[in-house]
């Protein structure tokens, strides 16, 4: 797959069906000889997004994979971040003009068209590695798919054609690789991501990971990735992890 001298991809699994790319991938990280593992999966029977939920994803038509890394302390924050804007730079590639809500779904004209789940990893309390879980919609028919209850797009939905998913793959990986060898400054991924998020100046609600409600306007993000809300009566709160609603 042209990727020998990665090392995002040098350690590459292919599964026609599993339940879950992520499963995989932690099955091999308790050893960092694995570091840069890719494991890319036709169908996923129990693929999940965040919070828990469902990610449904069409057979043989889109690119569903994870990455096991073993990033240092730095690095592993910038995760999240790093995989929306890796994918949507390269949706800008092909002629598309990416959206990202915060913190890390990617959108096209309002419509989601990839996924992004990052786990770490801990050994007493301490992150060791982190798996990277992609999915992309490609050559479906968003029609037939939803994703939260809202209608999905694709790149197919969106050029009119279909694509070689194996161009994809490859140059997402060799992106991922870009950024884990530290060839892309974390400060210009950092302003993309910034400038393309389409939850700033909103008014919204956020359920947080305590399921707590804050409403107010989202007014910016720290290079943490957090969201800066200001509340009705002024106050204001820097979120960390949510669900916009």
């Amino acid at each position: 797959m042209e990727l020998d001298n990665s090392a995002i991809g040098n350690n590459f699994i292919y599964l026609d069906q599993t339940t879950s790319t992520m499963d995989i991938a932690r099955k091999y990280s308790n050893d960092s000889r694995n570091d840069g593992l890719v494991v890319f999966a036709e169908h996923q029977t129990k693929a999940r997004g965040r919070l828990g939920r469902d990610w449904i994803s069409a057979q043989n038509q889109n690119i569903t994979f994870s990455i096991l890394v073993y990033p240092d302390s730095e690095m592993i924050n910038q995760l999240t971040i790093a995989s929306s804007v890796i994918i949507s730079r390269f949706l800008e590639s092909i002629n598309l003009l990416p959206q990202i809500k915060w913190p890390n779904d990617v959108l096209v004209n309002n419509h989601k068209i990839a996924g992004i789940l990052v786990e770490s990893l801990h050994q007493e309390n301490i992150p060791t590695s982190a798996i990277i879980g992609i999915g992309l919609n490609v050559n479906f028919f968003p029609s037939t798919e939803l994703t939260n209850g809202k209608t999905a797009t694709s790149i197919l939905h969106e050029l009119g054609h279909t694509i070689d998913r194996s161009i994809i793959l490859i140059e997402l990986i060799k992106q991922f690789n870009s950024f884990y060898t530290k060839e892309h400054l974390w400060e210009s991924i950092f302003e993309y991501w910034n400038q393309h998020l389409i939850t700033l100046g909103q008014n919204i609600t956020i359920k947080t990971n305590n399921q707590i409600q804050i409403t107010g306007i989202a007014e910016s993000v720290n290079q943490s990735g957090a969201l800066k809300i200001r509340k009705e009566n002024g106050d204001i709160e820097y979120i960390d992890y949510g669900e916009i609603i």
